[in-house]
C-alpha cells in the first residue's frame, strides 16, 4: 500500500514536471499556435483571480463608501465604454428617426416634468426622467457617431461653419473637467459634471446634427411653445391653489425624502403673494424658460400662418406673460422686455429693407430710438411696470444679497482663480446664507467664476457674446419674408438670437442651472442653421446659371 502511494506520487511529480516544461503547441500558417499548458493555466487563474478582486474591491467599497462617493466605481466602466465606442468599425447609417425621437422626448421631459420626481433605489443616485432619458439619448448618440463616418463628417462640416463656437463650447467642456480634478470638493463636483455632460455637452452636439436635417427646427419650436403654454396654464392653476398642484399627491415610488425637495413644495410667497414655480424648483426659472419661449412664439406669429393659428399664436403669447405674472420673478419680465426690443428692432430694419414704402418697416427703423425712450420712461413712472420689472420694496432684500456676496467674492475667487471650486460647488465656497438660513448665490456671475474660475468665466460669457457679434450680422440680411421652407426655417436664427441675448440678461441675475439645456441647444442649431445658410449661398449662383 506504501509502494502503492509512493509510486502515485513519483508519477504526479512526472506529471508536473512534463507540465511546466512542455512547450507551446506550433501550428502552421496561417493557423495560430497555442501557448503551452502552464501559460493557458496561468492566464486562467489571472483571469479568474481578478474577476474574485474586483469583486471583493466593490463588494467592501460599495458598501463602506458614502452614496456620493460610490460614483468614483463607475469611472472604469465608463473609460472601458469609451474603448469600445473608439474601436466600434465604421460604416454603419446612423439611426436619425431615433436620435430626433430622443432627443425630442429630452426636451419634453427637460421642460415638463419635475426633475426633482424622481425614482431613488438603495445605494443609487435619483433616477430621474431627465436622467433617464438623457443617459439612452446620449448612449445611442455616442454609438451612432462612434460607427457612423458619415454622421461624424455632417456635424464637422457644420461646426466648420463657425469654428471658434464650437471650440469655445469644446473650451468649457475641458475646462469643467480641469475644475473637477483641481475641486476641493472632487465627488461632489463629479457628480454636477456627470449631470452636465448629457444634458449640455451631449445636447449640444445631437442638436448640430439634429437641426441639419429640413423640418427639425420648427419641430423643435412648436414643442418649446407647447411646453411653455402648458406651463403658463399650470402656474395660473397653481396661483389659484397657492401650492404645487402635484404636492401632496405624489406616488410612492416618486417621492423623495430630502429637505431640498420639502423645500422645493412648499408654498413660496414674497409680500404676501404667492410665486408659481409649476414643474421648475424655483419661480424664477419658470420665469427664465417662459420669457425664452415667448420669442420662438412671437417668431411663429409673425410668420406665414393661417389665421387659425395666429389666434392660437396670440392666445399662447398672453397665456405665457400670464405665466411669468404669476411667478412674481423680475428675471422674466425683463427677459421679455430685451427680447421684443432686440427682435421688433431687427425685425422692423429687414422690413425696411425688404420694402421703403413700408409704413411699420420704417416706423420701427426711424422711430426705434423714440419708442425705445418712451418705452423707458413708462417702466420707470408706471408703477404696476416699475415694480414687475425693476422690482419694488419686497425685492430689496435680494438686491442687498447680492451687493453682499459681491463684497464676500473677491478673497473666496483669488484663493482658486484659475479653475474655481468644481460644478455646484461655489455656493458652499461662497458661505452666504439667506435670512432663513439657505446656502445660496443669487447671480450667475458669481457662480460661474466660482465653479469653473475666470477661465471658465470667460469662456461661458464669451461664447455667447461671439455667437451674438457672429451670427448677428447675418440675422440682419435674412429677409422677413422667406420664399420657401428653407428660407424660412433657417430664419430661426432671429428668434435664437434674442433668445441668447435674453440669456445673456437673464444671468447677470439668475444662477440656477434648470435652463442651460436650452443655451447648448440654442448652440447647436445656430451652427447647423448657419451652415445651410452658407450652403444656400454657395449654391445660389450655380442656380441661377442653370435657369439662364
Amino acid at each position: 500500500m506504501i509502494g502503492t502511494i509512493f509510486g502515485r506520487f513519483g508519477k504526479a511529480k512526472v506529471d508536473v514536471r512534463r507540465f511546466i516544461s512542455a512547450p507551446a503547441f506550433q501550428a502552421l500558417a496561417p493557423f495560430r499556435g497555442q501557448p503551452s499548458p502552464l501559460v493557458r493555466t496561468s492566464r486562467k487563474v489571472l483571469f479568474f483571480g481578478m474577476c474574485i478582486f474586483l469583486g471583493v474591491f466593490y463588494g467592501f467599497w460599495g458598501t463602506v463608501l458614502p452614496t456620493a462617493f460610490i460614483i468614483i466605481l463607475i469611472i472604469p466602466f465608463i473609460v472601458l465604454a469609451l474603448l469600445l465606442l473608439w474601436i466600434l468599425p465604421d460604416g454603419a447609417k446612423a439611426p436619425d428617426r431615433t436620435l430626433i425621437t430622443l432627443f425630442l422626448l429630452f426636451t419634453g421631459v427637460t421642460f415638463l416634468w419635475p426633475n426633482y420626481l424622481a425614482i431613488a433605489l438603495p445605494g443609487l443616485p435619483w433616477l430621474s426622467m431627465r436622467r433617464i432619458f438623457g443617459l439612452v439619448m446620449g448612449t445611442v448618440f455616442l454609438v451612432a457617431l462612434a460607427s457612423s463616418r458619415s454622421m461624424r463628417a455632417q456635424i464637422v462640416a457644420a461646426m466648420q461653419s463657425i469654428p471658434l463656437l464650437w471650440k469655445l463650447i469644446v473650451a468649457f467642456f475641458v475646462t469643467q473637467t480641469f475644475s473637477v480634478i483641481f475641486s476641493v470638493y472632487p465627488v461632489l463636483a463629479y457628480k454636477h459634471w456627470f449631470n452636465s455632460q448629457y444634458a449640455w455637452t451631449v445636447v449640444f452636439f445631437l442638436s448640430v446634427y439634429v437641426f441639419l436635417g429640413a423640418g427639425n427646427v420648427r419641430r423643435w419650436a412648436k414643442l418649446i411653445s407647447i411646453a411653455a403654454v402648458i406651463i403658463s396654464l399650470i402656474a395660473i392653476a397653481e396661483q389659484r391653489n397657492q401650492m404645487v398642484l402635484w404636492a401632496n399627491h405624489i406616488p410612492p415610488f416618486f417621492k423623495i425624502e430630502d429637505e431640498i425637495i420639502e423645500r422645493i413644495l412648499n408654498p413660496n410667497f414674497r409680500g404676501g403673494k404667492y410665486r408659481s414655480q409649476a414643474i421648475f424648483s424655483v419661480s424664477l426659472a419658470m420665469a427664465e424658460f417662459l420669457a425664452l419661449s415667448f420669442t420662438l412664439i412671437l417668431h411663429r406669429f409673425l410668420d406665414k400662418v393661417s389665421m387659425r393659428e395666429r389666434i392660437a399664436l396670440f392666445a399662447a403669447m398672453v397665456a405665457t406673460v400670464a405665466g411669468i405674472a404669476t411667478s412674481g420673478a423680475r428675471v422674466g419680465f425683463v427677459g421679455l422686455v430685451v427680447g421684443l426690443a432686440i427682435y421688433f428692432m431687427i425685425w422692423g430694419y429687414r422690413r425696411y429693407r425688404e420694402s421703403k414704402t413700408d409704413v411699420i418697416g420704417a416706423a420701427l427703423t426711424y422711430g426705434y430710438p423714440a419708442l425705445l425712450a418712451v418705452a423707458v420712461t413708462l417702466i420707470l413712472t408706471v408703477d404696476a411696470l416699475r415694480f414687475r420689472i425693476l422690482g419694488g420694496g419686497g425685492s430689496q432684500i435680494s438686491n442687498d444679497g447680492r451687493e453682499v456676496q459681491f463684497d464676500m467674492a473677491p478673497p473666496v475667487i483669488l484663493a482658486r482663480p484659475i479653475f474655481g471650486y468644481g460644478g455646484g460647488r461655489g455656493a458652499d465656497a461662497l458661505g452666504y446664507r439667506t435670512p432663513g438660513g439657505d446656502l445660496t448665490i443669487d447671480t450667475y456671475i458669481l457662480s460661474i467664476v466660482l465653479d469653473y474660475g475666470i477661465v471658465g468665466f470667460l469662456i461661458f460669457y464669451g461664447a455667447i457674446l461671439y455667437a451674438l457679434v457672429h451670427v448677428g450680422r447675418l440675422v440682419f440680411n435674412l429677409p422677413n419674408t422667406p420664399r420657401d421652407k428653407e428660407e424660412d426655417e433657417i430664419g430661426y436664427l432671429l428668434p435664437l438670437i434674442v433668445m441668447l441675448a435674453q440669456f445673456l440678461f437673464i444671468k447677470t441675475v439668475l444662477s440656477q442651472e434648470e435652463n442651460h439645456s436650452i443655451l447648448f441647444m440654442i448652440y447647436g442649431a445656430i451652427l447647423a442653421l448657419f451652415w445651410r445658410q452658407k450652403q444656400r449661398e454657395a449654391a445660389a449662383p450655380s442656380l441661377e446659371r442653370s435657369s439662364r
